[in-house]
């Protein structure tokens, strides 16, 4: 008989707030490891970048964060929930609000599919914080 217990997982949970990511890896026999964390690409920080840019930004540091746990140990992350401090929209998962990090802008970005887009090999997960 096959054995059908699910393989253990490393996963990487982030915070995503108003000042700063912070980031740790909980690794697949429980331990935490590559506890991390940076400054937020955020309007306050970076007052002269456009919404378009912010989010770049923003996709560029969560992937930064998510290739440099992976190498860390040489095993990729297989799973990544994000808590991220803005309004996502159930139905589309958009984020529609997101004042302390993008301003006053308010298009909804899609970030789920840009990461997932980006590393599709990880299970991506965003929540509203």
């Amino acid at each position: 008989m096959p054995d059908r217990r699910v393989a253990p997982r490393r996963a990487l949970l982030m915070d995503v707030g108003g000042t700063w990511i912070r980031w740790a890896v909980r690794e697949s026999d429980g331990r935490w490891s590559t506890i991390d964390r940076t400054p937020t690409p955020s309007y306050l920080a970076l007052p002269e970048a456009s919404h378009q840019t912010l989010v770049a930004e923003m996709v560029e540091v969560l992937l930064h964060a998510y290739d440099t746990a992976s190498a860390a140990d040489g095993l990729p992350i297989q799973a990544v929930s994000i808590s991220f401090g803005g309004v996502i929209d159930a139905s589309t998962g958009a984020i529609v609000g997101a004042s302390p990090i993008w301003g006053s802008a308010s298009e909804p970005v899609h970030l789920h599919g840009m990461l997932a887009m980006a590393r599709p090999h990880a299970e991506w997960k965003i929540v509203n914080d």
